[in-house]
């Protein structure tokens, strides 16, 4: 059934359904100025995956960024609630689907986050 969504449109468009989200497009500004879309096309081009797939998890992570986790009143600009493992701070915050009490990276820029979660896959 995927695979007939998939086919009469395109990927965004398809998420968009399935989230029940309105489509969005690079070029688009979030609260700060910045441009989350634009940052997921560029990283998603410069390193040679499908934009598709980083947009994907950003839209069901933070809704492509309009729901980052936030702290100390700052967008922390994580696209994708990535945790913070490593004991230098980041941002503290209530996970409300496992009820945990964790740490999120913060960023400087959203295209930092995309970067940051490549580079992460890559790894693995």
């Amino acid at each position: 059934m995927a695979q007939d969504i998939f086919s009469s449109r395109s990927a965004t468009e398809a998420i968009d359904q399935l989230l029940g989200q309105k489509s969005v497009s690079p070029g688009q500004t979030g609260a700060l100025g910045d441009d989350p879309l634009s940052a997921i096309f560029e990283v998603a081009q410069e390193r040679g995956i499908k934009p598709e797939h980083l947009l994907g998890l950003a839209k069901l992570e933070t809704r492509a960024g309009e729901k980052t986790v936030r702290g100390d009143g700052e967008d922390t600009r994580n696209l994708f609630n990535i945790k913070d493992f490593s004991g230098n701070g980041g941002i503290r915050a209530r996970d409300k689907l496992e009820g945990s009490n964790d740490a999120y990276r913060r960023y400087g820029s959203y295209r930092e986050s995309a970067e940051d979660l490549v580079s992460l896959l890559e790894r693995k």
